[in-house]
């Protein structure tokens, strides 16, 4: 949508939280008016890796856009959205894990402050960067009841990480959760 609206190849779409404010209010305004009940957050790759200087103005804007559109709308929930670092893990990567939870531990208090909703982590490749970003998120939400954390896995293995997965979301509390399909 943020293409269709003059987004350009190469440019940070975050920004735009910043400095195309009422777009970002006008998408968030469509979904609702079409009967949607969650909006998501402008911060799917809002990480203090890619933006080291102004996270959180980037993440406070995308939180305030979407809110104010909720409260025009009259209905609605704000998920952050979080996703993916950009980088590799150790022992594939260069980041280590406890560096990949303080980051995403850093989006989340952040987001939370600024009066999200929930959190939705998404489009995830590797188990391994889930887990980082379901403890940063557990840590650094704080969410009010009813806090929720929303994961959209695909089938997972039995392996130890989908299980730790399966037992912190579920320590969660989480109204929104679905269960393991």
């Amino acid at each position: 949508m943020l293409q269709a609206r003059g987004l350009t190849a190469g440019e940070l779409p975050e920004l735009w939280n910043l400095s195309h404010r009422e777009v970002l209010k006008e998408i968030h305004a469509e979904y609702l008016d079409a009967g949607a009940d969650l909006v998501t957050t402008n911060t799917f790759g809002a990480n203090g890796l890619k933006y080291k200087d102004n996270l959180e103005a980037i993440v406070t804007a995308a939180v305030e856009n979407a809110r104010e559109a909720v409260r025009e709308a009259g209905h609605g929930w704000v998920a952050l959205d979080l996703g993916p670092t950009g980088k590799l893990l150790e022992p594939l990567g260069d980041l280590p894990f406890e560096e990949a939870v303080r980051l995403y531990r850093e989006v989340a208090s952040i987001g939370a402050k600024a009066g999200a909703d929930l959190i939705l982590i998404e489009t995830m490749s590797d188990s391994y960067e889930l887990k980082a970003a379901v403890l940063g998120a557990k840590e650094g939400g704080r969410f009010p009841e009813p806090g929720a954390v929303c994961l959209c896995l695909p089938r997972l293995s039995t392996t130890s990480a989908a299980s730790f997965l399966q037992e912190e979301t579920w320590n969660l509390r989480s109204p929104f959760w679905r269960g393991w399909e």
